[in-house]
This record gives structure tokens, C-alpha cells and sequence, in this order.
């Protein structure tokens, strides 16, 4: 349910160009990277003393643990270079001069047509 949320926060974040939306799936990536790579380690570590090391579904336990982290990491790079776009199309917006008034620019042409 976090995951789905997290995801929908990305989505709106990526649609609305808001950065704040994006950070609760940045923090969700970090936190089941972490996880995952101490289950894995805690993982390899029970299994390597014992007979049971060879069989094929702790063999099936590392590798998917291994696949959902290289995901993860997929995942938490994409979503790190969103999050830089849009802060970097947001900073883009606050540095843009805004446009002249167009008594300005009547005035502008008026001194261009004097001799």
C-alpha cells in the first residue's frame, strides 16, 4: 500500500513539476535499499555454515533479493534525475524576467521614431 502511494505521489509530483511529491518515494527507495541489503547479508551469512547453502531456493532467495535491489537502485536514479529536472525547470521559472509593461513599450517606439 506505502509502495502504491508513493508511486502515485511520483506521478503527480512529475505532472504538477512539484519536487515536494517526489521525496517520499526518494526516501522509500533509500529505506527498502537498505533493508534488503541487510536481509541479503543476514541471509548469506545463516546460510554459509551449513549444508544448506547449495539448494536451489536460498540459491532463488539471494538472487531475487539481489534483482529487487538493482530495481530499487533503477528506480532511485530516475527518480533522483526527475527530482533534479524539476528543481532545475522550477529555478529556471523564478530566474525569468518577467515582460515590460506596454506603456513601456509605446515609449520605447515613440523615442525610436523621434529625429
Amino acid at each position: 500500500m506505502v509502495l502504491l502511494g508513493t508511486y502515485v505521489l511520483l506521478l503527480i509530483g512529475i505532472s504538477r513539476k512539484a519536487y515536494k511529491f517526489l521525496i517520499p518515494h526518494i526516501f522509500f527507495c533509500f529505506s527498502t535499499i537498505f533493508v534488503l541489503i541487510i536481509d541479503t547479508y543476514i541471509e548469506i551469512l545463516r546460510t554459509a555454515g551449513t549444508r544448506d547453502a547449495v539448494e536451489s531456493y536460498q540459491i532463488i532467495f539471494i538472487a531475487n533479493n539481489l534483482f529487487v535491489i538493482i530495481m530499487d537502485l533503477y528506480l532511485l536514479i530516475i527518480s533522483w534525475r526527475t527530482f533534479t529536472y524539476i528543481c532545475d525547470f522550477n529555478m529556471a521559472l523564478s530566474l525569468e524576467i518577467p515582460p515590460q509593461s506596454s506603456r513601456y513599450n509605446e515609449v520605447i517606439k515613440l523615442k525610436t521614431l523621434l529625429p
